[in-house]
């Protein structure tokens, strides 16, 4: 079994990012195999970083597995792009803060692009509902790095749209997009929030 496996490939299109309900066939079985692999500390060497202070930003790579290479050369297939380039490794972003307080009613997650991608693909792997992903129109730069100063005021950016986070959805949008993760409570001091990411060349 490869527990990659695609479950639904129909686009729907949005005006900034599509999207694809139920994406894996066996989405518990790839939570189970992140679950059971053992993460790293993103970012650890970042001089004077908050992670493991103020909030814990793990990942997970993984490179060459098999039954993801298929997959992954599936998704460049749907996007016009050359399966050659693929990066071939299996990545996840997984998030929860220890010391939350206000700072998402003053200010954004980090917006950032992706210069080496030209498209991202986040899987939500949260069963419940959350605030997801917010992409961003960019007024003014960020101040410090993003472990060092990841809060940045929300009049630096005007928001473009909200995606909306469903357990086992994949979406897609440009990488040169301002993007960054939606906080909106305090639903990631309880857990982690959960995604797989694709970066697609």
């Amino acid at each position: 079994m490869n527990i990659f496996e695609i479950n639904n490939s129909n686009i729907i299109t949005h005006k900034y990012y599509y999207q694809i309900d139920n994406f894996y066939k066996f989405p518990e079985e790839v939570e189970k195999f992140f679950n059971d692999s053992p993460p790293y500390v993103h970012k650890w060497s970042t001089p004077n970083s908050l992670n493991t202070v103020d909030f814990l930003d793990i990942s997970h790579y993984i490179l060459n597995h098999e039954g993801f290479i298929e997959t992954e050369k599936k998704i460049y297939e749907l996007l016009n792009r050359d399966h050659t380039q693929a990066f071939k490794a299996i990545q996840t972003n997984y998030m929860k803060f220890i010391n939350l307080k206000d700072n998402y009613k003053e200010n954004f997650w980090w917006p950032h692009i992706d210069e080496h991608a030209s498209y991202n693909c986040l899987i939500y792997l949260n069963k419940t509902p959350c605030d997801g992903t917010n992409l961003y129109e960019k007024i003014s730069d960020n101040e410090g790095t993003e472990h060092t100063k990841p809060w940045q005021s929300k009049n630096k950016y005007n928001i473009l749209c909200n995606i909306k986070s469903k357990y086992n959805m994949l979406t897609i949008f440009r990488a040169d997009i301002y993007h960054g993760m939606a906080v909106d409570s305090d639903k990631f001091k309880k857990e982690f929030r959960k995604n797989q990411v694709i970066f697609i060349k």
